[in-house]
């Protein structure tokens, strides 16, 4: 019997190990970014819904109409609690919520006599 050194199969083994760890990374890569862009599209639905809606209950405020308590959109839905303050200002908590379960909430100072947003809080609980 010939002395083998058998140099072929453990250098194979080795850059096949090389090129499965680097297809693990390229895949952990591409699903958090998947997940990612799913969680941002999320919340510009979210901010999308809660910008349209306090306008809509501004709207009615300014109208003297009866405020929304739950407006929905084809996205999702917006929940809203008005407070009369004093002074002419109204305090109005809306919270925003996707069927796939995130929600987003917030708080808006809204002055009447001046028509304006005082103040916007977000992620209020």
């Amino acid at each position: 019997m010939k002395k083998e050194d058998g140099y072929i199969l453990p250098i194979v083994l080795l850059f096949s190990f090389l090129l499965s760890l680097l297809v693990s990374h390229q895949i952990f890569l591409y699903v958090s970014e998947r997940q990612l862009l799913a969680s941002e599209q999320a919340n510009q639905k979210l901010e999308a819904m809660l910008d349209e809606s306090s306008r809509d209950v501004m709207r009615a405020l300014q109208l003297t109409v009866k405020t929304p308590t739950r407006i929905v959109y084809d996205v999702g839905e917006v929940a809203c609690m008005v407070d009369e303050e004093k002074k002419g200002s109204v305090s109005i908590k809306l919270t925003a919520s996707l069927p796939s379960g995130q929600t987003k909430t917030v708080l808006v100072y809204y002055n009447k006599k001046e028509n304006k947003i005082v103040k916007w809080s977000e992620d209020v609980k």
